[in-house]
């Protein structure tokens, strides 16, 4: 019992440090951030945050990959319970509001992403691609379902058309990252997106 009460601690400190860490890099930012300020948040040494994290950027990273796994694990349990007409337009509004829910932290990682060193992107792109490519899997076979039911045409390529969404959703995030207009909301392009993706642009 003394080592399960001892892992759940130990679990339970972790969770303590990603949450401080969490205010700590949408107050400041990545590179402005240090672990004293992640510790003073946390009320943890930063000794005790060193057991934990061998630096601030895999800090960040763990971090950032918790945000990515919660948003698809959210996103998947809402298309799964709605009807299969519906799934499309419901996966690129969970997608959307998870980004939005957590507004201050990607737009602080979206923003700062472009401008990281080259090692940080690789890293990055390391430990993330494959993750990113199973929800793009993912997006495919919702489209499928679609495609099969006859809800989108039979023509079109589930794979690649999910690629094509997720490229909306990214750009629609970065123009919400990039717009100063306080009153703009990620929300307002689900209905967008939608939109153009079953109509197109053409009259």
């Amino acid at each position: 019992m003394n080592i399960i009460r001892k892992e759940r601690e130990k679990l339970a400190r972790k969770d303590d440090i990603l949450k401080a860490s969490e205010i700590v890099f949408a107050k400041k930012g990545f590179h402005k951030a240090t672990m004293n300020d992640i510790a003073k948040e946390s009320h943890y040494a930063v000794g005790t945050i060193y057991i934990y994290f061998k630096d601030k950027n895999d800090l960040y990273f763990t971090l950032m990959k918790r945000k990515m796994e919660g948003m698809i694990e959210s996103v998947k349990s809402a298309v799964d319970g709605v009807a299969s007409k519906d799934k499309i337009k419901t996966l690129i509004e969970y997608q959307l509001r998870s980004f939005e829910r957590d507004k201050d932290f990607f737009k602080i990682f979206l923003s700062e992403v472009r401008s990281a060193e080259h090692t940080t992107k690789a890293k990055f792109t390391k430990e993330h691609m494959d993750a990113f490519v199973k929800h793009i899997e993912y997006i495919g076979s919702i489209i499928e379902q679609s495609r099969m039911k006859g809800y989108i045409r039979k023509d079109i390529d589930s794979l690649r058309a999910a690629y094509l969404i997720a490229a909306m959703m990214n750009a629609s995030v970065f123009y919400w990252v990039n717009n100063d207009n306080d009153n703009f909301e990620l929300n307002d392009q689900i209905n967008f997106v939608y939109n153009i993706l079953l109509n197109g642009i053409g009259k």
